[in-house]
């Protein structure tokens, strides 16, 4: 995944950069009539990157976030857990019914929920973080499109 950003400030080999992270409401023919509350706004998201290219404040670049950084972290954060939910779920529900409890549904409900976030919990460092190579794992810039100041230039 590659976007174009601006070089903000250099701290030795890393650039602080700031872009315009968009919605995927932005290209939707129908955000004028929508009711997300806004959704479609876009917003400037400042991030710091590997300088692997040798930019200078005020250069127009681009950035590159590995593929598989993202769908890692999207598994990580949003598949595991669901799984994991389900899981939980499906095994309170069927140690509730083979017990005689009255509402397995909400027992499956609770267990489900403690799952996640004992999940987030317990595996904050070891289960979200990337192992191997972290410069494999971190953004960093590919291309310089435009020397010079920038709109996003630190003044």
């Amino acid at each position: 995944m590659q976007q174009t950003v601006v070089v903000q400030s250099i701290e030795g080999n890393q650039a602080w950069v700031l872009g315009v992270r968009e919605s995927s409401c932005s290209s939707c023919a129908g955000k004028a009539s929508c009711a997300t509350l806004g959704s479609w706004n876009t917003k400037p998201v400042r991030m710091r990157v590997h300088n692997t290219m040798g930019a200078a404040v005020g250069d127009e670049v681009v950035v590159e976030v590995p593929d598989r950084l993202v769908l890692t972290a999207t598994w990580r954060l949003y598949g595991l857990p669901m799984v994991a939910f389900l899981l939980i779920g499906l095994a309170c529900r069927a140690a509730g019914t083979a017990m005689g409890v009255h509402d397995v549904d909400a027992l499956a409900a609770v267990g489900g929920i403690i799952a996640v976030a004992a999940y987030y919990l317990l595996g904050r460092r070891r289960w979200l973080v990337p192992r191997g190579d972290s410069a494999a794992w971190e953004p960093h810039i590919v291309d310089i499109h435009r020397h010079g100041p920038g709109i996003y230039a630190a003044h």
